[in-house]
């Protein structure tokens, strides 16, 4: 949901009342900003405040809906690209015309736009998708038919038959011809139309045997990786998966093909024995990506075996591959004694002194013994819960919680790393339960929002109502007078705690909240006070502030910038910013960047083979910068090396940004790609969870 009313756009008005809206918001651009007096200029102004403010205002809109209308095809582009980032269904109809202009290029970004338009729109997915299929046949540009597929395959349908007409347009796209170049274009967005078809609309209409045959066909004999990659992506979504052509699959020269085949293979029956010939390729394959899919596959399939398979994957040359091993150990086979002295022997061999590497492995066999062998754990624990590194106490708290250590658990609830607390908390409750409720009231008055959240459900149901509401109250006054957007989740989760242990009681303490600078906790303060009087609140804030408005004049600059980002213990890797695509988001990291402010924070998400993810003050996922940033989303695709920010929700981005190790399709159009690696993929590859971010540059043209 758009986190901005729809209820500011009401009439559009008369066209002479909204020409002259549009001529005076260009005119206060101009003196607002001291951009330079081009009409391109301030009409690119006018249109990233407009997109900025999510037209919140009868003018806002008025300068999008006149843009569309200007002679010049990148205005138009950029106008088509910021209505339909509104997400409201009723402006639709002002980007259609597009779809016919002369520009190619317009009409491409004028049907992204028009799908992002229709996303809730489910009443008007059939009727869109119509109109779509018919400007797909009259199509003859690759990169627009190309988008054209991309939106008609991600359509909110609701019925069968929409979605069956949606894959015969698909699939007769799908059958392009790649000798021919536009008609390779557009076969790569036919593919990623039916990817997205079948992964979220597949159970409405399962697709025909000729869709299949055909995505069958594309997954071997493609010349694109990208194609054949998401050809088995949608093979898989579909259920259409054999062990015969997942063999195949495995002599592809291409790591993310052969990996997925490996994935395929492990939702294979547990009798189909030539599943188990393609994961035991995989597992000598030579490329890391696919030596880990292999491990979680022959784990899945052979839960009941012994531990020797992945016992010989501790001294694999890929750190992660190694500590995947390490995790499987604890729930992948059945323990052993030499599963249990290899464990063991990691275990003691974590490092005395605070290191950046050398305490994965440790951390890991700790938390895997404490699983399999608790009583070989107990005695290792103290060593790691007096650890300084901090992951490694975070580690210790997993493990005695699973050792259920409550006295070590209660000094490790109160380390000065908020991680590390709420690791601990969440042992605490998980043992106690609300024998831990004075531990939750102490995390109430954290600074991190992470702990709070925590703190703040685990009292739900707590029998101590009169000393939890007033902890929760002073806790969410606190959170509030620090005015961050980032505040919302952990005060949510107060509210929602405070609207089932309160009162009638205490609606004078909550009724401030119904104008809270954040409409979500407004609306949920108002829910609260419904609750307990009986009468209806209403709230008195609709939208968040939404912040400065970009500069053009600072966004230009960066068309070409880059970003040379040095890692700590070593290595480097460059980004180049997409400023054109993602022009608000770019400004902001360049910002954040220039002013130090990446500097000395962590990768402290790492997932092989789907993301890493940094950026955090807190290194963790609900602490950030103070604002929220607003989503970007359009055309661009989560394929391997690209970067995103991170979110909890539409235009939630708190300045973490996120790196994908592989291919991520189902992040397409929910998370802004706003980056992508143009050098050091094979440093990224191997960041390891803590790795630091020493500094971040931002190299521009004019230093090149």
């Amino acid at each position: 949901m758009n986190r901005y009313s729809p209820a500011v756009f009401g009439q559009p008005g008369k066209s002479g009342v909204r020409a002259a809206m549009f001529c005076m918001l260009i005119i206060m651009s101009l003196e607002s900003t001291g951009a330079p007096a081009s009409p391109d200029a301030a009409l690119r102004q006018a249109i990233l405040a407009a997109e900025h403010n999510r037209a919140g205002t009868e003018a806002d809109l008025a300068v999008l809906t006149e843009a569309v209308k200007n002679r010049n095809p990148e205005i138009q582009r950029l106008a088509a690209r910021a209505l339909g980032r509104l997400e409201r269904p009723e402006i639709a109809p002002l980007i259609l015309p597009l779809l016919a202009a002369a520009d190619p290029l317009v009409r491409r970004d004028a049907a992204t736009a028009y799908g992002r338009a229709l996303t809730t729109a489910q009443a008007q997915a059939a009727s869109a998708g119509e109109r779509l299929r018919a400007r797909l046949a009259a199509e003859q540009d690759g990169e627009v038919r190309a988008a054209l597929c991309e939106v008609i395959g991600r359509l909110p349908y609701q019925d069968a038959a929409s979605v069956h007409e949606a894959e015969g347009a698909l699939s007769a796209a799908a059958g392009s011809d790649e000798a021919v170049p536009a008609r390779a274009v557009s076969l790569l967005g036919a593919v990623r139309g039916l990817e997205s078809l079948i992964r979220l609309r597949g159970k409405l209409s399962p697709p025909v045997a000729g869709t299949i045959q055909r995505l069958q066909e594309l997954s071997v004999s493609s010349k694109e990786a990208a194609i054949r990659r998401l050809a088995m992506t949608a093979l898989a979504a579909s259920g259409k998966l054999d062990a015969a052509s997942l063999a195949l699959r495995m002599d592809d020269s291409d790591a993310q093909v052969r990996r997925l085949a490996v994935r395929g293979a492990a939702s294979l029956p547990p009798a189909d024995s030539g599943a188990d010939e393609v994961i035991a390729r995989a597992l000598q394959d030579p490329t890391a990506m696919v030596r880990y899919d292999a491990l979680a596959a022959y784990s899945r399939r052979h839960r009941a075996g012994n531990c020797g398979t992945l016992l010989a994957f501790l001294k694999d040359g890929s750190p992660h591959v190694v500590l995947e091993a390490v995790d499987l150990l604890a729930g992948g086979c059945a323990p052993d004694d030499a599963a249990i002295a290899a464990l063991s022997r990691m275990a003691d061999a974590l490092p005395a002194a605070a290191a950046a590497r050398g305490w994965h492995q440790p951390a890991h066999a700790i938390v895997a013994l404490a699983k399999i062998a608790p009583d070989a754990a107990r005695p290792r624990l103290a060593s790691f819960a007096g650890h300084p590194q901090r992951q490694v106490r975070v580690y210790a708290a997993r493990a005695a919680a699973t050792v259920a250590e409550g006295r070590l658990l209660e000094t490790l609830v109160r380390d000065p790393d908020g991680n590390v607390r709420n690791a601990a908390l969440g042992g605490l409750v998980a043992i106690r339960r609300h024998q831990a409720d004075a531990f939750c009231l102490e995390a109430l008055a954290a600074r991190d929002y992470q702990l709070v959240l925590t703190a703040a459900r685990a009292l739900a149901g707590t029998p101590d109502r009169a000393a939890a509401v007033p902890a929760l109250l002073a806790s969410l006054a606190r959170l509030t007078a620090e005015r961050r957007d980032t505040s919302r989740d952990p005060r949510a989760a107060i509210l929602q705690r405070l609207r089932e242990l309160g009162s009638a009681a205490n609606a004078a303490s909550l009724k401030p909240y119904l104008a809270d600078f954040d409409p979500r906790v407004a609306t949920l303060a108002a829910e609260s006070l419904t609750t307990w009087t009986g009468e209806r609140h209403v709230v008195a804030t609709h939208a968040l502030d939404p912040g400065p408005v970009p500069k053009y004049g600072e966004v230009e600059p960066l068309r070409n910038a880059t970003a040379l980002v040095t890692m700590r213990p070593g290595g480097s890797f460059e980004l180049r910013l997409l400023g054109d695509e993602a022009p608000a988001t770019v400004l902001r990291f360049v910002r954040l960047a220039r002013a130090g402010y990446y500097n000395g924070l962590t990768f402290h998400r790492v997932e092989p083979n789907f993301v890493i993810q940094g950026g955090s003050p807190g290194a963790n996922e609900y602490m950030g910068d103070a604002r929220y940033m607003r989503d970007e989303l359009g055309r661009l695709t989560h394929a391997r090396g690209t970067v995103g920010i991170s979110t909890r929700g539409r235009d939630t981005g708190d300045a973490q940004i996120f790196i994908n190790l592989v291919d991520n399709p189902r992040l397409d159009m929910d998370y802004t790609v706003f980056a992508e690696v143009v050098r050091g993929i094979e440093v990224i590859d191997g960041i390891l969870e803590g790795d630091v971010i020493e500094r971040i540059e931002i190299r521009t043209s004019s230093r090149k």
